[in-house]
């Protein structure tokens, strides 16, 4: 053949040859082209049931589609693997109607099974379905497309199908009683730990029962029809009814959900406390509502010590403050309350055995010393009379007359 050959906008179908069903190129073809060309239901005794011959793996073959030709691609083009094939596809924009109600169906040549439809050359389709009606059950694909509508005057299961050449494709319509779906309120504020009615309601009331769905179940959630605010947020509760044999499922409705922090409160059994060093306390908080975790804020004093259960512990002398809090998590608000600490020093005594010492020059006498507590170090502090000295140990010695 030819150098140059170009093939473009051609329809072959349910061809056959020996060599090649459709096209078969004779050696010399360097720079010959197949394009947006049909290939449909061809055949051959030996070699590709579409394009054979010399050089066609080299020969560009662009947005042609391939329909039931042989499946197996080695023995469909010599050479090289198609660009595109159609494969055919159907949708609908709801797959279940109410009596009376229409389906749209759109039927499509798609390339290589993705949703990039194939502008092909068009090509006829036949429809029939098991019952109801079609608008139009026959036609044309236009440039890979076809639409047509569905309805049926009794309730059921409705199957659908298309035939394109030697492709076949089914779809299943369901017929049934319409429903609704009513809500009382598109938006609810509710604060945590608060439940209320969702007010949603399904028309037939014995249709069914409604599903929810919460954007955010760490927020709001719906249990036994009733919104439950759970924490500090927004959340979307989708309603919906899915439909059965007998009733369509309804459009789905939205109520949106705002919840906010639930109130709370602290109180303590002594809100100043008077302590001395080594003084314990176990501070006593009462929260409202009841169980609420309370957090025990020491300050920066340095006079007491208090625990995550508030057992205060007094250390040194001085004054400080302890913030008592609940809340703050995200469900309830936070409240506090202030604990005042004073620490005093302990009591102490001191008695000795002998409270008046009379002594000659050179005499010596133990000082006796007992404190209460006991234990206490004792301090023995001369005057500065000259008249005597006394060790660390409260031994007196006598030094002069006085």
């Amino acid at each position: 053949g030819p150098d140059h050959v170009r093939i473009i906008n051609c329809t072959f179908v349910n061809n056959f040859g020996n060599e090649s069903g459709a096209i078969y190129f004779k050696e010399g073809c360097y720079d010959s082209k197949v394009e947006n060309c049909a290939f449909v239901g061809n055949s051959a005794d030996s070699g590709k049931s579409a394009i054979g011959g010399k050089n066609t793996g080299s020969i560009p073959l662009n947005d042609n589609w391939w329909s039931s030709n042989n499946p197996d691609w080695s023995k469909l083009i010599y050479g090289a693997e198609p660009s595109s094939y159609a494969v055919l596809n159907v949708t609908t924009d709801t797959p279940s109607i109410a009596i009376g109600s229409k389906a749209k169906l759109t039927y499509a040549f798609y390339r290589n099974g993705t949703a990039d439809m194939l502008p092909i050359p068009a090509r006829p389709i036949k429809l029939s379905a098991t019952g109801g009606k079609l608008d139009d059950d026959s036609g044309n694909l236009v440039n890979g497309e076809f639409t047509t509508e569905f309805s049926a005057d009794k309730i059921g299961n409705y199957e659908i199908t298309a035939k394109v050449d030697n492709q076949e494709i089914k779809i299943n319509i369901t017929v049934g009683h319409p429903t609704e779906i009513n809500i009382t309120n598109e938006t609810i504020d509710l604060k945590a730990g608060e439940v209320v009615a969702t007010g949603a309601t399904l028309s037939p009331a014995d249709a069914g029962n409604l599903t929810y769905t919460s954007s955010n179940s760490s927020v709001a959630v719906v249990e036994n029809g009733m919104i439950k605010g759970l924490r500090q947020g927004v959340a979307n509760i989708t309603v919906s009814f899915a439909g059965d044999d007998k009733y369509i499922a309804a459009e789905n409705k939205t109520i949106a959900v705002s919840v906010s922090l639930a109130d709370a409160g602290v109180t303590v059994n002594n809100d100043t406390l008077n302590l001395k060093i080594d003084d314990t306390f176990a501070i006593n908080a009462t929260t409202s509502p009841e169980g609420l975790n309370v957090t025990y804020v020491q300050d920066d004093s340095g006079v007491y010590s208090v625990d995550e259960n508030g057992v205060v512990t007094a250390l040194t002398n001085g004054t400080g403050s302890i913030l008592v809090k609940v809340g703050g998590d995200g469900v309830y608000a936070e409240n506090s309350t202030t604990v005042t600490v004073t620490v005093s020093l302990k009591d102490a005594s001191v008695s000795v055995n002998n409270d008046t010492l009379n002594l000659k020059i050179d005499d010596t006498f133990v000082i006796n010393a007992t404190t209460s507590p006991e234990g206490l170090n004792v301090t023995y502090v001369p005057d500065e009379s000259g008249v005597y000295s006394v060790d660390e140990n409260g031994v007196v010695t006598a030094l002069t007359n006085g």
